[in-house]
């Protein structure tokens, strides 16, 4: 069985998403550019979150977790909650077995370079014609008919409710990163001593799910998804924590950082986040990666933003947060990939007091 990730895919006839013009992926030449939903993404995210806050994963993704997304994370919780219960089994049985194996990033993956007015009837005839997914006879009929079947009896009228205010939203933030000039991978590239492989634009999609992200590549674009209610204090903070995962992926899968890895499965508190949070999406090493990618994350947002953050997302990702922080972390002192090691290598050696 193919490792499960985080979300989902989609299908209909030849609608366009409201609120979306003709664009695609290619349309602009600048360096951060961000865009209204859809359906390439969203169609696979609500449909993933009614799939894990009803089935997959309930303990985990449940009404406090979504009341972190404040009234509108409430009231998208609800709507997953009845949108699942008012399916007849049929539909539920085919919204189950589409994950069965693949996870939403999967599926988008293919789907991300399809223009954004793409189609359900597009996208189903991308996925199961033109992918690179194994799906077989059941699962491409699945697709075809369940997603549908979502988008006519449920997901369109959410979007119409929903995205008059993202497209204005979107105005605002574009209007905003226009008199910052602000280049993302610039200050990143700054502040962790690592170049990004390629030179990259940014595009930023905001989506219906208030709770969780996703990140894609696609030629020289860095895709981010973002929330509703994202403001100008925090446009880049989810950005930084998906476009951060190649800065770590230039060590992460080295020696020195799998022996570390390996060692820290002594340590309860971390393989007890990894069997909560982490197992359905990650390895190990990808788990123990996650937990300094949050960390930095909330690093380069005090840099940006300078505001203190308190709350802790895993295991240890608040903890590595105030050790770079605490320890001044300067790229010319010392680089990421040994603070990095560093910080475990602490971890560890307090852990066995």
């Amino acid at each position: 069985m193919k490792k499960k990730l985080i979300m989902l895919f989609l299908s209909l006839s030849l609608l366009i998403f409201p609120g979306c013009s003709n664009r695609n992926i290619d349309s602009k030449d600048s360096n951060i550019e961000v865009r209204g939903l859809t359906l390439k993404i969203s169609l696979i995210t609500v449909a993933y979150d009614v799939y894990r806050v009803n089935f997959k994963n309930t303990t985990e993704f449940n009404e406090e977790l979504y009341k972190n997304g404040g009234k509108y994370g409430l009231q998208y919780y609800e709507w997953l909650k009845n949108t699942y219960s008012t399916m007849d089994s049929n539909m539920k049985r085919r919204l189950i077995r589409i994950f069965d194996d693949y996870g939403g990033p999967q599926y988008i993956t293919e789907t991300i370079s399809l223009d954004d007015n793409a189609s359900v009837e597009e996208i189903v005839e991308k996925l199961n014609s033109q992918s690179n997914l194994a799906l077989g006879e059941t699962l491409k009929e699945d697709i075809q008919v369940f997603f549908n079947y979502f988008y006519k009896e449920y997901l369109k009228d959410l979007i119409q409710e929903n995205n008059p205010s993202i497209e204005k939203d979107v105005k605002k933030m574009n209007s905003f990163l226009a008199k910052k000039n602000t280049d993302i991978f610039k200050f990143m590239e700054e502040n962790s001593g690592i170049k990004f492989k390629k030179d990259y634009k940014a595009l930023f999609y905001y989506d219906l799910a208030p709770i969780g992200a996703m990140g894609f590549e696609h030629e020289n674009y860095k895709i981010s998804t973002i929330q509703p209610g994202t403001s100008t204090d925090n446009l880049l903070s989810t950005p930084f924590h998906e476009f951060s995962h190649e800065l770590f992926r230039n060590f992460t899968r080295k020696d020195d950082f799998t022996k570390i890895a390996d060692n820290l499965r002594k340590d309860k508190y971390l393989v007890d986040s990894y069997e909560k949070l982490g197992k359905s999406a990650y390895d190990w090493i990808g788990w123990c990666e996650e937990n300094l990618v949050q960390g930095f994350t909330r690093y380069l947002g005090y840099k940006q933003y300078g505001k203190k953050i308190n709350v802790n997302t895993y295991a240890y990702d608040l903890e590595f947060y105030n050790y770079l922080i605490e320890n001044n972390f300067s790229t010319e002192d010392v680089s990421l990939e040994d603070i990095s090691i560093e910080f475990y290598k602490k971890v560890l050696e307090e852990k066995s007091k």
